[in-house]
């Protein structure tokens, strides 16, 4: 009998403040997804794919007077990959980030935290893990 595979995958997201924002350049990037797709064992089958927004400062000071969010300006980047896909959005002039991954296949959630944290020089963050999980269907309980 087949075992059955219980796992949906593994998803990391981390929220984050950078020491400086110029790391948010697309070298940097281009590295970090690199880094994360060999380290992670995965495979590139679309991007990473670069979408810039224009950089507006007074978007900025509106959303802190507000508090309401508009989108000030910054990159997002995003990548399939042969499991699912990273992602990443960026605001330079908050100095903040951010980043998803996700598989369907299990991997070391601290892995890829470490590449984060170090590629971007993370300086405060937020990290969630989540397993995910398949729901059991009622005929095979």
């Amino acid at each position: 009998m087949a075992k059955i595979i219980e796992s949906a995958g593994t998803h990391v997201t981390i929220d984050a403040f950078v020491e400086d924002p110029s790391v948010f350049n697309k070298k940097t990037l281009d590295i970090l997804f690199a880094n994360l797709i060999e380290a992670l064992e995965m495979k590139i089958l679309y991007g990473p794919h670069f979408v810039e927004v224009p950089i507006d400062p007074e978007k900025l000071r509106r959303s802190q007077e507000t508090g309401k969010f508009e989108d000030e300006g910054g990159t997002s980047i995003f990548c399939v990959i042969s499991k699912s896909h990273l992602s990443i959005h960026v605001w330079p002039l908050q100095k903040f980030f951010s980043f998803d991954a996700f598989s369907c296949a299990d991997f070391d959630p601290q892995i890829a935290i470490d590449i984060v944290g170090s590629c971007l020089k993370v300086e405060a963050s937020k990290v969630e893990v989540l397993h995910r999980k398949k729901p059991i269907k009622s005929h095979d309980r």
